[in-house]
């Protein structure tokens, strides 16, 4: 899907035609769509291709004119938070975004408005500021998801919440990978060589390094946290273990001595007057009744039930 923005009047209008100095956003696309954006933009097809593949790391590249700009912005998917490549390719007259997963992210930014497709430094940093901004937003709902694992961590007696917690571990790590690769692409670009900045740009340049290492500060935190309560893991299931056999023999042996009067009372042996009352049934169900009420307080007060 190809989409094409121009600034017109200090606001952001969709195009339905190919135009200079507009910006041409790429999502969901196919090797034919990039071909259609190269034949109309002259950015080179070769730097388009670079992005079909979805392991490309976050670096700069510039050839004959065209500068490529790959960093790694965060979805969520089925099997947790991944990481994956969104190209900023500036060119003479264009500036195009092409990212497979960036609809939605993109879509954000045309709302809000605050793009100006004609100043390429500016909408560059702006891309890194919103992805750094993704980064923390992510990183909230982990924390969320982490309090919920550990709090049902305390009554775990499986290896559930482990899955759980190794599901989390693995989106932090790809997004420290991601923020790390980010963070040096932000760096090479503060030195000027690789787009012109000015004076508004290091401004913004100087917001968007700031969210990039605070996203970096949490998701490392959380990291350490996450490895702490994996390490406890083992600690905590094992005492739920103990504390459920613990409560099955203290129970087990309650509900034995019933059991074991019984027998003795059943034997083929004289037993004197219960051998003739009528009330024998009735006396040996409240004795052992009473026994077990008794054995069951004496467990309970010194914690063996």
């Amino acid at each position: 899907m190809i989409q094409i923005y121009k600034s017109l009047e200090n606001k952001l209008q969709k195009l339905e035609t190919w135009a200079p100095d507009t910006w041409v956003n790429v999502c969901q696309y196919t090797a034919d769509e990039l071909k259609i954006v190269s034949d109309n933009t002259n950015i080179q097809y070769s730097l388009l291709l670079k992005l079909l593949d979805h392991h490309e790391i976050a670096r700069i590249e510039v050839r004959d004119g065209d500068t490529l700009i790959v960093l790694k912005m965060p979805v969520k998917t089925s099997r947790g938070y991944r990481t994956i490549p969104l190209g900023i390719i500036v060119g003479e007259h264009h500036i195009v975004t092409v990212c497979q997963d960036g609809e939605a992210f993109f879509q954000q930014m045309i709302a809000n408005q605050t793009v100006i497709c004609h100043e390429k430094t500016n909408f560059t940093i702006q891309v890194f500021l919103k992805v750094a901004s993704s980064y923390l937003i992510y990183l909230q709902a982990l924390q969320t998801s982490l309090e919920k694992k550990e709090r049902a961590l305390y009554q775990a007696t499986n290896n559930n919440a482990l899955k759980g917690l190794l599901q989390i571990e693995k989106s932090l790590v790809y997004f420290i990978n991601a923020l790390n690769s980010n963070e040096i692409v932000l760096e090479r670009i503060t030195m000027g060589t690789v787009l012109p900045l000015y004076q508004s740009d290091n401004i913004l340049l100087e917001d968007a390094i700031i969210e990039n290492k605070q996203a970096i500060a949490m998701a490392s935190l959380y990291q350490a946290l996450l490895a702490s309560l994996t390490e406890s893991y083992g600690t905590i299931i094992s005492n739920n273990l103990n504390q459920v056999m613990k409560f099955l023999a203290g129970i087990t042996i309650v509900f034995s001595i019933p059991t074991m009067i019984s027998s003795f009372m059943g034997m083929n042996v004289p037993l004197g007057f219960f051998s003739h009352s009528v009330f024998a049934f009735s006396i040996l169900v409240i004795l052992s009744l009473i026994i077990s009420m008794i054995v069951a307080y004496i467990f309970k007060r010194k914690n063996w039930l």
